[in-house]
């Protein structure tokens, strides 16, 4: 049976990787937290990972992109040049919110350190003293995405607030952890487990993986003009010319 062609690309955060994977196997991967922007470099991985591998972008069979949420203009990144990519070839787009991508890759670390609890709680900076989070339960530690059962959706949450949701023992993952951890109650800490070995910024290896799942396993159709990302927040700009400030930590 022929292998898809997968090219993942994440750029939610400010970590902006690029992954080709042939069925779930990763055959070429390449990330920067550069400060140069997402769209330059995004675009010069993806020209590195043609040539290395000897393919071009016609002979990608699934386009996968995150859905979000995260940073605004990042994701703007991904979806628009996925976007072009599914319409020019014809091929499926599918999105993966980056919370969801970032439980699942951590699933193998977590397996190897304190077992004490099957909560993950993963939060990504939405800027302003604010995360996007959502809270999941480990089923498994197969690393599989039936390995996990969600028990928040992907929502924001002001930090001063996160006693609210976190009410007992959780992994925490994602940058707004090392963005924030300073102002966490002592409630929050108490609850908090983490380890060296956990990633926080959301991987486009397992991005791809999750979008090869959805694509095999949902009968809904993937093109490009059916697909919304998921921004839960209104742009910057917009926020500033509403009047909308930081909350307050």
């Amino acid at each position: 049976m022929k292998k898809l062609k997968i090219l993942a690309i994440e750029t939610s955060t400010n970590l902006g990787g690029v992954s080709f994977l042939e069925d779930n196997l990763c055959v070429f991967s390449k990330s920067s937290t550069a400060q140069k922007s997402h769209s330059e470099l995004i675009h010069q991985f993806i020209e590195s990972g043609l040539n290395e591998l000897n393919w071009s972008l016609n002979d990608i069979d699934l386009f996968a992109t995150t859905s979000g949420p995260g940073s605004f203009t990042g994701i703007r990144v991904a979806v628009n040049t996925c976007k072009t990519y599914s319409y020019i070839f014809k091929k499926p787009l599918v999105g993966v919110d980056s919370l969801s991508t970032l439980a699942l890759q951590n699933l193998p670390l977590i397996a190897k350190e304190d077992n004490s609890t099957n909560k993950i709680f993963c939060a990504i900076n939405a800027y302003k003293n604010m995360v996007y989070y959502s809270q999941y339960e480990i089923i498994d530690d197969k690393s599989l995405p039936s390995s996990l059962k969600l028990i928040k959706e992907p929502s924001v949450i002001p930090v001063k607030d996160l006693a609210l949701v976190i009410k007992e023992k959780t992994w925490f993952l994602g940058d707004g952890f090392t963005t924030y951890e300073k102002y966490f109650s002592t409630q929050v800490k108490d609850f908090i487990i983490r380890s060296t070995s956990l990633q926080d910024f959301p991987s486009s290896t397992t991005l791809g993986q999750l979008a090869l799942d959805k694509l095999t396993l949902s009968p809904q159709t993937f093109e490009w003009n059916l697909f919304t990302p998921l921004y839960l927040r209104a742009s910057e700009a917009e926020e500033n010319k509403k009047g909308i400030l930081y909350s307050p930590l």
